[in-house]
């Protein structure tokens, strides 16, 4: 049985909640990306239309985002205020393609994002993804399974995927 509070929105900016799965042998937790987190959220934007808003969804999470006209002045702006961040803590902007549908771009942003976040390059290694503005297709599923993610959690904004650390400190070929 799961227990799901992720991105819950209220009155006012986009709160973040605990998320917690109780398997049969781990109980995995998420926490905002305060330094508090030893197994981080990554917050991926493929709505191209966050604009401003953006500030509110991703806080201080790690967060990949779409460089469309909208998302493309916020994320600069948050570079120019925060240059110490690295990628583990800060954002991370990338191509936002137009003609490709929001669960293709997110599909495109997978493997860089698990490279970056992942066992090779972060200790630990996520163990969620926030994803906003994209569905979960069967091609998104299967290449989110393929990492050992499962779905948590959806609303209108997105859904919610987890997995344990165990699965998380996996090396993929």
């Amino acid at each position: 049985m799961a227990v799901v509070a992720p991105w819950v929105q209220s009155d006012g900016p986009w709160d973040r909640r605990q998320l917690v799965v109780n398997g049969p042998n781990e109980i995995w937790q998420g926490q905002p990306m305060d330094g508090s987190s030893s197994h981080p959220t990554v917050v991926v934007v493929i709505d191209p239309h966050c604009g401003d808003h953006r500030r509110e969804i991703i806080g201080t999470s790690p967060a990949w985002v779409t460089m469309s006209e909208a998302n493309a002045p916020v994320v600069r702006e948050i570079w120019a205020n925060t240059p110490e961040v690295d990628h583990l803590s800060g954002v991370t902007g990338f191509d936002h393609v137009a003609s490709l549908s929001p669960e293709c771009r997110l599909l495109d942003q997978l493997d860089a994002i698990d490279l970056h976040h992942g066992p090779y390059s972060s200790r630990p290694p996520y163990t969620g993804l926030r994803v906003v503005g994209a569905s979960v297709t069967d091609e998104v599923r299967a290449a989110l399974a393929d990492l050992g993610f499962a779905i948590i959690g959806s609303d209108a904004a997105g859904f919610t995927v987890a997995r344990t650390s165990k699965a998380a400190r996996m090396i993929r070929e």
